[in-house]
């Protein structure tokens, strides 16, 4: 195997298109190496130069949409580097299960699942005692080892969980779990539809993250709702990052061009859903943690707290501070993919 195909040395190298917009008004961002990416990550060693073919030296361009403000990888692995990062040996299973079910990581997935059923509830019909007549059609795509939803199959529960995830092993493992599974979106089969849909840590990875989100339209219904999570690269923040780059030091583990080729900020994913066919859920609250170690401190969080209210009654909140939450389809894209 001859390289990765998509490491760049210079500023001159072309951008791919932008994967929100598709323009191709892009400028260059940042050069990151190799060596600074590998180590950063706890998954990589040095084993992975030779696997993959490139060099600590080998360099990785990001570059800025000028007309969304997207940040992403200036070229993407081929078809190979690809099924090669993402393969799961049968005999590393265990191993990584113990790494998605780390309790960090299920404290995560279960509050992804919390927030997602919390608003389904509200969403769809019940009968006097609050049950749902039809049972609740779960989709997690790229679900990984179904860490959260799996808890959802238990017998007589009133659930039908679903997963999209790559890996046939990791999918034999869901399946004895009691999830069905698909390898690709398109696997699905016509006319399914589903009241809740998660994507936890899954559009950065797509090369297309805006076609992509658009086909999840065609498995909803105007009650559906989803979870979207993705790393936060909020402006501020990637200047920072580009920084760090510059210097030649470490840089944040969730900076890998490699497999996240898209880098969100609030507002460039709520453009891409918004492009895609979706629009935030509004909030109502948002839950705060008070921890009074220090007089400073409490006035930070206060500030914090009675500027987010501000947000709140001017429902601008998610879209100025994260990149998780709750989205719906809208009405007139709903209407026009049925």
């Amino acid at each position: 195997m001859n390289g990765m195909n998509f490491g760049v040395t210079a500023q001159t190298s072309t951008s791919r298109p932008c994967p929100l917009c598709h323009s191709t008004r892009n400028e260059f961002v940042a050069s990151v190496s190799a060596v600074q990416v590998i180590e950063s990550s706890p998954y990589y060693d040095d084993s992975f130069y030779e696997a993959f073919g490139i060099t600590p030296e080998t360099r990785f361009a990001l570059s800025r949409c000028l007309d969304c403000s997207l940040v992403f990888s200036s070229e993407i692995p081929s078809e190979e580097v690809l099924q090669r990062l993402y393969r799961v040996d049968t005999a590393s299973v265990e191993d990584m299960v113990g790494v998605f079910a780390r309790p960090g990581r299920a404290a995560f997935a279960f509050e992804s699942l919390s927030k997602l059923l919390t608003a389904l509830d509200r969403r769809l019909p019940r009968d006097a005692q609050g049950r749902v007549s039809d049972g609740v059609r779960i989709l997690d795509v790229g679900c990984a080892f179904g860490v959260g939803i799996s808890g959802l199959t238990r017998e007589f529960f009133p659930y039908e969980v679903s997963g999209v995830e790559g890996s046939i092993v990791v999918r034999d493992y869901l399946t004895r779990s009691g999830v069905t599974t698909y390898a690709r979106l398109d696997d699905i089969p016509c006319g399914s539809v589903f009241d809740g849909i998660i994507l936890n840590d899954v559009l950065e990875h797509v090369p297309e993250p805006m076609i992509f989100a658009s086909r999840l339209l065609d498995f909803c219904h105007p009650g559906s709702v989803l979870w979207i999570n993705v790393p936060n690269f909020i402006d501020w923040r990637m200047d920072a990052v580009v920084e760090m780059i510059a210097k030649g030091g470490q840089v944040p583990k969730d900076l890998n061009p490699w497999e996240h080729l898209s880098y969100f900020s609030p507002r460039t994913l709520d453009a891409l859903m918004g492009r895609a066919g979706f629009k935030r859920l509004e909030l109502s609250s948002v839950e705060y943690r008070l921890e009074c170690h220090s007089l400073a401190g409490t006035v930070k969080t206060a500030i914090r707290a009675l500027r987010d209210i501000w947000r709140l009654y001017r429902k601008r909140y998610p879209g100025l501070v994260s990149t998780s939450g709750l989205f719906v389809p809208d009405a007139t894209a709903l209407s026009r993919s049925l």
